[in-house]
Order: structure tokens, then sequence, then C-alpha cells
């Protein structure tokens, strides 16, 4: 059984890169140029293969995603999980432009400028935190689950990442992929990472809206940055995101504490869990099938086009 879930999981996966990329090549194909329309549909059409098969599975969105209400200290412990994790995020992107170009930015820019504020904050921030987080935290790693933990953590992260098919947003994306489903395991909801992803992804186009209001000449001069830049704003923000490295382990450490005293047993992060019988293997062994692999290297070659372009 825990094989063939991850293997599931796995064919979600590939099915969700070949229908988003197909789908779009399609829509644009018969005159859809609209980037806001365009930006909208491939986030659509990513999550449809996980939901058709809850669907033919018979199995509910609450359930298969795991939609859960969470307690109200989880949820004051969400906000400076948010900033902490938003400064950790902003190191590691500003870092990764040493060796690779910033192009989603440019991209958002031009939704800024061209949209009024709902209609990109809607597009930009809440579209991708529904959709993305249903794909990865819910039904995908609801597959990886029973081959373990941090395998599970892991490779949602990892494929979440890929899924971008950016280099930039690679880097940055797999670290929140980690926190994401650290979070999301630890209180047992998909809630908190969509909390999360939303939250930095909205920040993000608020910061962005409102330099608007200083010319577009302003917001490319934060777009294009030199390498002398990009050193002098690291050093500006290691002592920050060392605090909020320290931070997120801090408030990890409260979640797990708050899920203890709920359950009212003791909840290790490292231990080894075996949901299902202990006579089926586990592990990355588990997880391996052709589905995975083609999935991921359709999205390598997709992300080396887009280089070359």
């Amino acid at each position: 059984m825990k094989r063939m879930r991850a293997i599931d999981a796995n064919r979600i996966f590939l099915a969700s890169v070949i229908f988003s990329q197909g789908m779009i090549y399609l829509v644009s194909g018969v005159g859809v140029r609209d980037r806001m329309v365009l930006q909208i549909l491939v986030q659509l059409f990513l999550a449809t293969p996980a939901i058709a098969y809850l669907f033919m599975q018979g199995i509910s969105l609450k359930e298969g995603l795991s939609v859960r209400a969470i307690g109200w200290k989880e949820g004051l412990l969400l906000v400076p999980l948010a900033l902490c994790v938003n400064k950790l995020a902003e190191f590691i992107n500003v870092f990764s432009q040493l060796f690779t170009v910033n192009t989603i930015s440019e991209s958002m820019t031009e939704l800024i400028v061209k949209y009024p504020f709902p209609f990109a904050f809607f597009t930009i921030a809440v579209v991708p935190a529904v959709c993305e987080e249903a794909l990865c935290r819910g039904v995908l790693y609801r597959g990886y689950r029973n081959c373990g933990r941090w395998v599970a953590i892991l490779l949602t992260a990892f494929l979440f990442a890929i899924l971008h098919m950016n280099p930039n947003q690679f880097f940055y994306a797999f670290a929140l992929g980690i926190i994401f489903a650290l979070v999301n395991d630890i209180t047992e909801s998909i809630l908190p990472s969509v909390l999360l992803h939303l939250y930095i992804n909205g920040r993000s186009v608020v910061l962005l809206y409102l330099s608007v209001k200083g010319g577009e000449e302003v917001l490319q001069e934060q777009v294009t940055l030199t390498s002398a830049m990009i050193r002098e704003h690291l050093l500006l923000i290691l002592p920050w995101t060392v605090v909020s490295v320290a931070g997120i382990v801090l408030i990890v450490f409260l979640l797990v504490r708050c899920r203890e005293r709920r359950e009212q047993r003791k909840v290790s992060l490292f231990r080894r869990e075996e949901i299902e019988p202990k006579s089926e293997p586990g592990g990355l062994a588990t997880v391996y099938s052709p589905a995975l692999v083609a999935g991921v290297l359709i999205c390598i070659a997709y992300m080396i086009l887009r280089m070359g372009n």
C-alpha cells in the first residue's frame, strides 16, 4: 500500500507538469496572450490532476488536502514565523542572484504596472498559495508521508521548487517548501502553509505596488542589481537572517509543544514513525518510479529552455 501511494503521487506530479504546460501552450496557441489570465490558468491547470485524482478516489477535499482548523496558539505562532521565513527567503533570493537572473521580479513588475492592485494580488498571491499548496503540501505530501516524514518533507520541497522552473526561485522555494511541509506535519493541517505562502507572495505584491508610486524606473532599479549591490545587501541583512533562522527553530519547537499538549504524548520530529506495517520497506527506495524521474526531467528541460531565451 505504501509503495502504491508513492507511485500515485509520482504520477500526479508528472500529470500536473504535462497538463499545466501543455494546456498553457494550447491556450496561448488560440490567441490568449494576457499575462494575468495565463498566470491564473497555469496555476489552475497545475492543481487540476491532483483534484481530479481525489475526485476519482472518492476522497473529499477536506480529507485529501488535510484541511483542518488549527488552535489559536498555533495561529498566533504563525505571525512571527511568517516574518522569520520571509527574511530567510529574502536572503536566499538575494544570494542566488549572484549566479542566477531574477526573472520573476520582472514578470511581477509587469503585472503590477498593468493591473489594479486587487487583480495583481489575487493573481500573484492568492491563486498560487491555494493551488501550489493543494498539490505539493496536500496531495503529494499525503502520498509520500507513509514513506517517512523527512522523505515526504524533502521530496515535496524539491518538487515544489523545481515546479517553478526558474533557477532563481528554486533555491528559496526549496527552503520554504521544507518549512511549509514541516509546519503542516506538526499541525496536521494544510492551512499554515497556505497562510505563510499567501503572506510571502502578498508582501512582495504590496511592496512592488507601493514602489509604483515612485515610477517604473524605481521598479527597474530593484530588479536589476549589480554584484556589488547584491553583496552589500547580503551583508546588511545577514544578522537579521541569523536571528530569523533562530526564530524559526524556536517557533517549530513551540508548535511541537502545542501538539504534545493537544495529544498528551511526546512528539519527536526525528524518530522514525511507521504508519504502515513494519514489514513493508520505506525510505527513498519506496518513492522512486519512472514517472517521478520523467516529471523532474521535463521541469529541468523547460528551465534550461527558459534560461536560453
